[in-house]
């Protein structure tokens, strides 16, 4: 077992000793923990135990906290980094000094060297606590293989680096900035049968990269919001259940967003509000935003009468003001500023939808072959 514990006031000297150590001890033999990788502390105070028997265990002692991984595996190639091999836990829990309270805790997973640019594959469990954020960070891309398993309080997946401050600060207020980081072509990809599961009340599932696909077979189910959003970066305020999306640099991707896996959630209770959204913003060259393949769109049935509480917004480059003006705007009337002179169309078909759809885009919107309450 290997004990890390860090904290910002370590010597630069001192980190490189240990990262240099702690690899070396890693490579022989292969270790049976959960992240195939070394943890180094920016900021915050965190422990990391790399245990035996595929577990990994991430111990959170600050509000705010970000852990830069150096993958293992820093060979050439073409295939994902395997930095979560199926069949291993990665537990994330709130440490005594929280008292508590929540946590967001941002994983920067960079590849380096010969390896710069592979995506990071997940295989495995990731589990956390009601009422924390957890944040994985990959400037080549994060796929989700078929064993992966998220258990979260709240999620963030994004190719686009979270902007820092002095003091180590990214999520304040409920507001963020993913920055134009990652490769233009990158992509975060949920395969069959992978899952992502935010059950406590009030979460939140952002995934945001040039290209998001969800393929069929693939699940998300939160009980709060979701925002798949395909752009290189972005802004995002998140408060009471509603987001306000700016893209700041949009996609080249020519299918930016594919949803042909489900994602679905709790029905809003009283004044709750629950929503998905779907944003693909285009530079320019013409994007689709193709929403198919079968599985469900939407939230609880038994809450389809409470229209305002449960609505699925899509935007084809444009984009979303819901957060600041309490629910009274959804799309913008204009292109976004983070987008070029590319169309945007968006396609729902072959899917059954729960929740009323509330949307536009710069050309077509169209909805064939789906059943629900298709209004645009």
């Amino acid at each position: 077992m290997m004990v890390l514990r860090s904290t910002r006031r370590m010597d630069a000297q001192v980190s490189r000793l240990a990262l240099a150590s702690a690899l070396a001890g890693l490579a022989v033999p292969a270790a049976a923990q959960s992240f195939f990788g070394f943890p180094n502390l920016v900021a915050g105070e965190v422990d990391v135990v790399q245990a035996q028997g595929g577990i990994t265990d991430i111990r959170i002692n600050t509000p705010r906290s970000i852990l830069n991984w150096t993958p293992l595996d820093l060979e050439a190639g073409a295939a994902p980094i395997n930095f979560q091999p199926g069949g291993t836990t990665a537990n994330f829990f709130g440490g005594s000094a929280l008292n508590g309270g929540s946590y967001t805790i941002l994983n920067r997973i960079i590849p380096t060297g010969a390896a710069a640019g592979r995506a990071i594959a997940f295989n495995g469990i990731v589990n956390s606590e009601a009422g924390s954020g957890v944040w994985f960070y990959a400037p080549g891309g994060i796929v989700l293989g078929s064993g992966a398993r998220f258990n979260v309080g709240s999620l963030l997946l994004t190719t686009s680096d979270p902007l820092v401050d002095g003091n180590g600060g990214f999520f304040t207020n409920g507001a963020f900035e993913l920055t134009n980081t990652g490769l233009p072509d990158a992509a975060v990809q949920m395969q069959i049968n992978a899952q992502i599961n935010a059950a406590s009340p009030g979460s939140y599932v952002v995934i945001s990269a040039p290209q998001v696909q969800l393929d069929q077979g693939s699940s998300i189910s939160v009980n709060g919001s979701a925002a798949l959003v395909a752009a290189e970066a972005a802004r995002f305020r998140f408060d009471g259940g509603l987001f306000d999306i700016a893209v700041t640099s949009g996609t080249g991707v020519a299918t930016a967003l594919s949803v042909d896996g489900q994602v679905i959630g709790a029905a809003a209770a009283g004044a709750d509000r629950h929503r998905m959204y779907f944003v693909a913003v285009p530079k320019n060259d013409a994007v689709t935003m193709a929403i198919g393949g079968g599985g469900l769109l939407g939230f609880d049935v038994a809450g389809a009468a409470n229209v305002d509480g449960n609505v699925i917004v899509l935007s084809a480059g444009r984009d979303v003001v819901e957060a600041s003006s309490n629910g009274g705007v959804r799309v913008t009337p204009t292109r976004s500023a983070g987008g070029g002179t590319g169309a945007a169309s968006i396609d729902v078909d072959r899917k059954s939808v729960t929740s009323f759809l509330d949307g536009s885009a710069t050309e077509a919107a169209e909805a064939a072959g789906a059943n629900g309450p298709l209004a645009f």
